[in-house]
């Protein structure tokens, strides 16, 4: 039996009291310049979302801009989760096929695997997880499919790229 392991991120010696408090300076500043999304109200929250970033190796501002706060929660937004896995594994990973009002097909390619796989996320399959209710989703049902389409890929066939 062959135990796999998932390739979380060393410690990040440079990560120290000076860089914490630093970085606690900046996010005061993101805040303090109202240009956040409105989900971040505190320091501590645009801290935790760039230290999120970090993990991820991208850039402060495009985690604030990129890791949105849902039900409580920072989750990577869809084109972030693309960007990651075609940065790891080039642009033939994972592209959208198909999306319409109704639909979204993600096809993607495993290293190692021949051939392509696809996943559709359909709008019965947002009415069944009582997602097509929101507002959100009844103004932009497309671009929510495609988030949930590209989300669940991501999270399935390429999770190192979102645990480091």
């Amino acid at each position: 039996m062959v135990v796999e392991t998932i390739a979380l991120a060393k410690p990040d010696a440079t990560l120290t009291m000076d860089t914490l408090r630093a970085q606690m300076e900046a996010a005061k500043r993101f805040v303090d310049s109202g240009l956040l999304p409105s989900a971040i109200k505190t320091p501590q929250q645009a801290l935790t979302i760039m230290q999120m970033g970090r993990e991820l190796g991208i850039p402060p501002t495009y985690a604030l801009r990129n890791i949105h706060v849902i039900n409580g929660k920072p989750v990577a937004a869809a084109e972030l989760l693309m960007a990651l896995v075609r940065r790891t594994y080039g642009q033939a990973a994972i592209r959208v096929k198909e999306a319409s009002n109704d639909a979204c097909t993600v096809e993607y390619r495993e290293q190692g695997w021949d051939g392509v796989s696809s996943l559709t996320f359909t709008l019965e399959d947002a009415k069944r997880a009582k997602l097509d209710n929101k507002d959100v989703w009844r103004s932009y049902p497309r671009a929510m499919l495609r988030s949930r389409a590209v989300s669940e890929v991501v999270r399935t066939a390429f999770p190192e790229c979102i645990a480091n």
